[in-house]
């Protein structure tokens, strides 16, 4: 994924998978972890279909560059799960021409 720096009008989705299949969201905690310290609760969208989004506010997209992130899933018996769990998702902030934001 690739936004401008100071953009927040789009989210973050995702579509969580396990063995190539939809993750069951329901009831489930979801949080958004991102490498440069930014996390929060991500909102599950569609929790049969394993879709969340995290929204993207400011204090994402105010620094270029190239970042890591992962949903963290906390299953209603307490069980914990991250997805991806065999690396991270990219997220490339690129340099806008000095706009609004």
């Amino acid at each position: 994924m690739k936004i401008k720096k100071g953009d927040t009008r789009n989210a973050i989705r995702a579509t969580l998978k396990r063995n190539g299949q939809a993750v069951n969201l329901t009831d489930c905690h979801v949080r958004f972890l991102m490498s440069n310290g930014v996390q929060g609760h991500a909102i599950v969208d569609r929790p049969l279909s394993g879709k969340c989004y995290y929204n993207i506010e400011k204090s994402i997209s105010e620094k270029e560059g190239l970042f890591n992130f992962e949903f963290e899933v906390e299953y209603p018996d307490g069980r914990v799960e991250t997805f991806p769990n065999d690396g991270y998702l990219r997220l490339k902030i690129v340099k806008d021409l000095g706009g609004i934001a």
